[in-house]
């Protein structure tokens, strides 16, 4: 009886350390996924207080998964608050109207996927850029400021700084391109 006692303890025993073992690797993963979410370009989006109306119509819209999973490298030419201020109301109204869809590809057109990152925009230079929704970008140099240029000729001016993160580059733009 006693051995028998004693294999039961041993099981139980060893159940409760292979319980502990299995709870040490989920928390190692999820810390090592919540350490990679803090990298991304989805954290940087939503932190950035000088991008806050573009964060919340992106995440609104169904963006989340690619900022925050998609490996990239992604370039995100990023309207700031300012430049949505710009816009009239009406328009905005509309946008706002996820129905329509418009909002979902304003951000599409703000979206770059490319083959690598790079510290200096000039690589980008004549060079046509397929937005996420397909349409055509330019970056433009005039001086020492880089642009970004749609097909209608639209232009707003990348701000310098970007915010750098594992799967993209966030660029500041003055402008909403639409």
């Amino acid at each position: 009886m006693s051995f028998l006692l004693g294999f039961v303890f041993l099981m139980l025993s060893c159940a409760q350390s292979g319980q502990r073992v299995e709870q040490s690797e989920q928390t190692d993963q999820n810390k090592a996924e919540q350490e990679k979410m803090r990298r991304s370009m989805l954290f940087g989006l939503i932190a950035d207080s000088r991008i806050e109306t573009l964060s919340a119509f992106a995440v609104a819209n169904d963006y989340s998964d690619l900022f925050g999973k998609d490996s990239g490298p992604l370039l995100l030419f990023a309207p700031t608050n300012e430049a949505f201020e710009k816009v009239d109301s009406v328009t905005l109204r509309s946008w706002r109207d996820q129905k329509n869809g418009m909002m979902k590809r304003l951000i599409g057109n703000h979206i770059v996927k490319v083959d690598q990152l790079s510290d200096d925009l000039s690589i980008y230079l004549d060079q046509n850029l397929t937005a996420l929704n397909g349409s055509t970008l330019k970056i433009i140099q005039e001086q020492q400021a880089y642009y970004l240029e749609d097909v209608k000729g639209n232009r707003g001016l990348i701000g310098p700084n970007p915010l750098r993160m594992d799967n993209g580059d966030i660029y500041y733009l003055d402008e909403v391109l639409y």
